[in-house]
C-alpha cells in the first residue's frame, strides 16, 4: 500500500484462503499511515505487517487489532501511536522510527531494534509476554 490504509468497518482477515499464495498468511507492506476505526478490525494471522516509508508524519491506530510481527523498515520513517500496540510476535525496527506517543507497547516475541532503528519510550510501558 504506498498511500495510508485505512480500515473504517468490517474485517481485513489477512488468512491464507484471502491471499494469492493461498498457503501463508498475507504479509502487508504499507508506505503511510495505518487506520483501524472502532468500528473495523484487522486479523493479522501470522503475517507480517511491514512499515516501509520513508518520511516523517505517520500515525498508527489500531483499535484494539494485535499485528503478528511488525516491522519498521523504512529509512527516515517516522511513525507514531496513536492507541497501545498489541504484538503477538516479533517487533523489529531496521530503519526508520518508532514513537510510542506515550502508549503502552505489548510484545509476545522477539523485539529487534537494529543500529538504524529507533524506538522513543516518552512515558509508555513496553511489557513482553511470551506466552
Amino acid at each position: 500500500v504506498t498511500n495510508n490504509l485505512t480500515i473504517t468497518s468490517g474485517k481485513l482477515d489477512a488468512s491464507a484462503a484471502n491471499c494469492n499464495s493461498n498457503t501463508t498468511s498475507c504479509n502487508i507492506t504499507v508506505a503511510n499511515t495505518w487506520l483501524t476505526y472502532t468500528g473495523g478490525l484487522f486479523e493479522a494471522q501470522t503475517g507480517t505487517v511491514t512499515f516501509n516509508g520513508t518520511t516523517t508524519g505517520k500515525e498508527i491506530t489500531t483499535a484494539g487489532s494485535d499485528f503478528y510481527h511488525l516491522a519498521i523498515t523504512g529509512n527516515g520513517g517516522y511513525w507514531t501511536l496513536q492507541d497501545p500496540l498489541y504484538v503477538s510476535g516479533n517487533l523489529s525496527m531496521s530503519n526508520g522510527t518508532l514513537d510510542s506517543g506515550s502508549k503502552d507497547v505489548y510484545v509476545g516475541g522477539m523485539w529487534r531494534n537494529y543500529t538504524s532503528g529507533k524506538f522513543i519510550a516518552n512515558t509508555s510501558t513496553v511489557s513482553f509476554n511470551d506466552g
